[in-house]
């Protein structure tokens, strides 16, 4: 029997909804409606070379990396966020469905000409509140050769910064430096140096694959951590 659609939705509502609309990211505005944001290649590409970075410098045990994990600020703005990393600290825990304790360390969304005013409007504010380490945001270069930039909001230290294509982050007290998520990029240096210059795209496909098995899996994980 087909599955009838209801009116208004919920976080229990998005891996169904990204399976039957064929997107990887899917995030609810306060009244239950539908925030669809297309991702190109280029976009989920960049998600996967951040993901590879924070998973190799910080040292955090499994299940602390996360993309496709939904986050909603208990006074926020009511919106279900949902960020494109998302970095927790050791010993975190659901506080019912949608919120997190102690709050994330990192938040990452790499942005697009449709989600740039919501990064830096509703999620910039809903971040703040919700008290998480840093909030990066991500602008990839619109042609190739050209610079990315990171735009870094530190909470903890009340600093905002701005560089292009190295970012340079503290992230629950460990170093973690971002190089450009755009591909081809000194990204592809980096990880030569971190892991020798062999097997560099497959590990990058690798990556990729990765954000595509986290976005459809974070909600049924989130569940099963609860």
């Amino acid at each position: 029997m087909a599955r009838t659609a209801p009116a208004v939705y919920d976080v229990d509502d998005l891996d169904w909804l990204r399976t039957e609309l064929g997107v990887p990211r899917i995030e609810l505005d306060p009244w239950g409606s539908l925030i669809v944001t297309p991702a190109d290649d280029a976009h989920e590409m960049a998600v996967a070379l951040l993901v590879d970075q924070a998973l190799h410098q910080l040292l955090l045990p499994p299940g602390h990396v996360f993309t496709g994990i939904p986050w909603k600020i208990p006074g926020g703005s009511g919106y279900l966020n949902v960020p494109d990393l998302t970095v927790l600290d050791d010993g975190w825990r659901r506080v019912g469905e949608e919120a997190f304790d102690p709050p994330p360390l990192l938040v990452v969304e790499v942005a697009s000409p449709s989600t740039r005013r919501a990064d830096r409007g509703h999620k910039l504010a809903d971040y703040r509140l919700g008290a998480a380490g840093v909030y990066v945001l991500v602008d990839l270069p619109a042609t190739e050769g050209d610079d990315a930039l990171f735009e870094i909001h530190d909470f903890v230290a009340a600093v905002t910064a701005t560089s292009t294509n190295v970012a340079e982050l503290v992230v629950g007290g460990q170093s973690l430096r971002f190089a450009s998520p755009a591909w081809p990029s000194p990204v592809a240096d980096y990880l030569g140096r971190c892991r020798g210059d062999h097997g560099l795209v497959a590990r990058v496909e690798g990556a990729a694959r990765w954000v595509r098995v986290a976005k459809e899996g974070a909600m049924s994980m989130k569940r099963a951590l609860t």
